[in-house]
């Protein structure tokens, strides 16, 4: 396999919500040039190559993952988490896209769901099957033979950042769901505190890994596109009182106060009825 060219020398990518390619870039971390599309708003990784990163190679996921080395600590954002898309759909299937370790998937089967993950890693299917004891699919999403409909409620957590066509993913999960369904989905934010604080030094930009980088807005754009009706786009605060030690409790609480979370976290539904065309155009905009 050729070497990729070092980031910042390359052409760079169109923007993934709207496809516009006039941009400007805002921010540089480890090389990488992160740019907001004239057009939209969304701040995408102009030089991300999903060959920078293989979720496939055995040392991605390890027993030193933090949702295995701290389980317990998840559990309860876990269980808020699942809670919450129970209150918009309860019961039935619950497929988690990009699935981990199972722990998701674990947490929504205590809520009465039924089970089913799809997942690239070799290490984390097994040990999504092992331990956590989830059925999951070991393959991406596109080969992974599901029925159309089959699915109640469809969950991209912390994973539709890292696909190289997110609208197309959305699309995907929206011919899954049945009429009703619901779509959860979680991002970073790119309007957090702790963002604006750092820069580029942002442990959660992740260039190598993050192709795009959302907004309330943008992230309700999306799903709009893909054909969803936007029921809940929040800011979640919760995942950063956990983690806050690392960034000092003072910092996740006036995180916490001002709604500048690390993360969003959104609830989507599928329309009942026929199916409309994947499309729209976002609205003009993005901030400088």
């Amino acid at each position: 396999m050729s070497a990729l060219p070092p980031p910042g020398s390359r052409p760079g990518i169109a923007c993934g919500l709207c496809g516009g390619a006039r941009r400007r870039v805002v921010l540089l971390a480890c090389g990488y040039r992160l740019a907001r599309c004239a057009r939209c708003g969304l701040v995408y990784n102009l030089d991300f190559s999903p060959r920078d990163a293989d979720y496939q190679t055995a040392d991605y996921y390890t027993t030193a993952h933090p949702y295995v080395a701290f389980r317990s600590r998840f559990l309860p954002y876990f269980r808020r988490l699942v809670a919450r898309i129970a209150a918009f759909r309860r019961g039935g299937r619950f497929l988690d896209i990009g699935a981990g370790t199972g722990l998701l998937l674990a947490t929504a089967r205590s809520f009465g769901y039924e089970p089913l993950g799809v997942e690239v890693s070799a290490w984390a299917a097994r040990h999504a099957r092992e331990v956590e004891r989830v059925p999951i699919v070991q393959a991406r999403l596109e080969a992974a033979g599901l029925a159309p409909e089959s699915c109640d409620v469809v969950s991209f957590h912390h994973c539709l950042e890292h696909l190289p066509a997110p609208v197309e993913a959305l699309a995907s999960a929206r011919r899954l769901l049945r009429p009703g369904g619901v779509l959860f989905v979680g991002v970073p934010n790119w309007d957090s505190l702790w963002r604006r604080i750092k820069g580029g030094a942002w442990a959660t930009l992740q260039p190598t890994e993050h192709a795009w980088h959302f907004t309330r807005e943008t992230l309700r754009h999306l799903g709009e596109r893909a054909g969803f009706l936007a029921v809940d786009v929040r800011v979640e605060n919760a995942a950063d009182l956990l983690t806050g030690v690392k960034k000092g409790r003072l910092i996740a609480l006036l995180q916490a106060w001002t709604g500048t979370g690390d993360n969003l976290a959104a609830i989507f539904r599928k329309p009942p009825g026929p199916a409309a065309e994947v499309g729209g155009e976002p609205g003009e905009g993005g901030r400088a």
